[in-house]
């Protein structure tokens, strides 16, 4: 049996450190928030605090380090805005931490249509598909 390493601490301290750097943006499909969060090698991915488009979080049935930093950013955020006690973000964190991690197709599912490998942007379908059917 292979044991998945945990995400290094220092790591998402890293990546946490960089939050400057991020981008916020929402799904168009559904308006769920996430941020373009650079990577370590030069790669940007997008990552929400449940699933992030990096090859770690696709590979491994785990949270990367770029998960981890959004929702630290996140808590964080809160805890100033005061719209969350410490207490309240713990019991949060606390839940999130037992779900289990999600995948890059959560985020960006993929266009219905048959064979298609593109993300769904709206209504299901990438938009080489919603442009066939409108045409």
């Amino acid at each position: 049996m292979t044991t998945v390493p945990a995400v290094r601490p220092a790591a998402v301290a890293a990546v946490l450190a960089k939050s400057a750097q991020w981008v916020s943006a929402r799904r168009k499909l559904d308006g769920r928030p996430f941020f373009f969060v650079p990577g370590s090698k030069g790669a940007v991915y997008m990552a929400d605090a449940t699933c992030c488009t990096c090859p770690d979080a696709a590979n491994r049935a785990r949270a990367c380090k770029h998960s981890l930093a959004v929702a630290m950013f996140k808590d964080a955020e809160a805890k100033r805005l005061g719209l969350a006690t410490d207490a309240e973000v713990n019991v949060i964190v606390g839940s999130a931490s037992a779900m289990a991690p999600t995948r890059y197709n959560a985020l960006f599912p993929l266009c219905e249509v048959a064979g298609c490998r593109e993300d769904a942007l709206r209504a299901g379908r990438c938009l080489e598909h919603r442009e066939r059917v409108a045409a």
